[in-house]
């Protein structure tokens, strides 16, 4: 009744998510105010664990670098023909092609977009920490008068394994992740709960494993409470 007859479905829900972000994360922080007015959130003890979450997002579709950009370059070709051939064609007027297909096409475009843009980002990283480490270096050889034993570190597009790193073109924030059943294609989920099992502070990670993520989700704890005016 509420919906007027009409199903919603994934697309309709994910869109009113990412459209109402902001208010759905206030959404958890009026609801830990509401468990501290209750006396439930208590941190004298706290517990907290990580679990992997599959995205929606298939592990065959991890592509390397190198064959994201040559896929990207074949993309915007094939654009291109295609415009000529139906500018050829129609002229000025618009193609008969189904919106569907269009969408599907330009959506593909954007997710090996966003794959091909954090493989650079994470590249350029790399060179940026390369850079300053062989700085320091000069820097300490200068100092000493001597050059540093041990082989110079090399350029990261040089390490083994270099060209093997991938990225989801469906899902490109997501990784591969082992868990006690296998690999899953997704995310590390982190939790903190109190004693009366009342959740404090969550985050989602790529990051697989869980022993680095102690401190940021003491920090993310920290904020909740804060959020939720809780000082103990």
């Amino acid at each position: 009744m509420i919906c007027a007859g009409l199903f919603p479905d994934h697309t309709t829900i994910a869109r009113f998510r990412a459209r109402h972000e902001d208010a759905l994360e206030s959404i958890f922080t009026a609801s830990l105010r509401l468990c501290a007015k209750a006396g439930m959130a208590t941190v004298g003890l706290v517990a907290l664990d990580g679990t992997k979450m599959a995205a929606n997002a298939s592990m065959s579709a991890n592509r390397t670098k190198e064959t994201i950009d040559h896929e990207v370059e074949e993309m915007f070709a094939d654009a291109k023909a295609t415009d000529e051939a139906e500018d050829a064609q129609f002229g000025d007027a618009r193609g008969d092609e189904p919106l569907a297909v269009l969408r599907g096409r330009a959506d593909r475009k954007r997710r090996f977009k966003a794959a091909k843009e954090l493989l650079d980002k994470e590249l350029a990283s790399e060179r940026e920490a390369h850079e300053a480490h062989l700085a320091e270096r000069q820097a300490e050889e200068e100092r000493r008068g001597t050059k540093l034993r041990g082989r110079k570190p090399k350029a990261p597009e040089e390490k083994a394994g270099a060209n093997e790193k991938k990225v989801n073109t469906t899902d490109p924030e997501s990784k591969v992740m082992s868990t006690a059943k296998g690999f899953l294609q997704g995310y590390n989920a982190q939790a903190v709960a109190n004693e009366a099992q009342v959740i404090l502070a969550s985050s989602l990670t790529d990051c697989q494993n869980d022993m680095g993520q102690l401190h940021p989700i003491i920090e993310v704890t920290k904020t909740s409470l804060a959020e939720a005016g809780l000082d103990e």
